[in-house]
């Protein structure tokens, strides 16, 4: 019994004074399926307040970099490609997205130190497919109604009656 008090005596100590020494490294194993990330000498903190953007738009990521040690170059790795940011300060970078189609993950690299993973978020933009006028004009006219479709600029006697068809995509209201 004596030698075994012993043992859970100092086991006991430290989880008392320093339980992150015994219970640090079995959070990794029983949260197996979170992400951990050695940590760094600097901070990626985004500047972007959104990475949602609308279908066939740019984004300007902007990223900014805290900490004693600044890397001098800062990737952005995406399945596997590395792209260089445009350094536009001593801890400022940034990096244009062109004409985005779909959404997808990224994350930062400086050094050997990476990110947490980023989602951009690229959303359907909505877009107007089909249109069709209904006229119905004031009975003194003698005019048969008319449906125009897809008619820009129109000319109608004072009195008539409009009702609009829009058809769009990606829209729900």
């Amino acid at each position: 019994l004596k030698y075994v008090l012993i043992p859970l005596f100092v086991a006991g100590l430290i989880l008392l004074i320093a339980p992150a020494i015994i219970t640090g490294s079995s959070e990794r194993i029983f949260k197996y399926s979170e992400e951990f990330i050695p940590p760094a000498p600097f901070a990626f903190i985004l500047q972007n307040s959104s990475l949602e953007v609308p279908e066939n738009q740019d984004l300007n990521l902007e990223i900014t970099l805290s900490g004693e040690l600044i890397p001098s170059v800062v990737y952005l790795v995406n399945n596997g490609n590395k792209l260089s940011l445009v350094r536009k300060g001593p801890r400022e970078f940034s990096y244009h997205f062109k004409n985005l189609k779909q959404s997808f993950d990224f994350k930062l690299q400086g050094d050997q130190y990476f990110s947490k993973t980023y989602e951009v978020s690229v959303v359907p933009n909505p877009t107007i497919s089909n249109f069709k006028i209904n006229l119905k004009y004031p009975d003194y006219l003698g005019l048969k109604n008319k449906t125009l479709e897809n008619q820009g600029d129109i000319n109608i006697p004072e009195g008539t009656k409009i009702a609009w068809e829009i058809r769009a995509s990606s829209a729900d209201e």
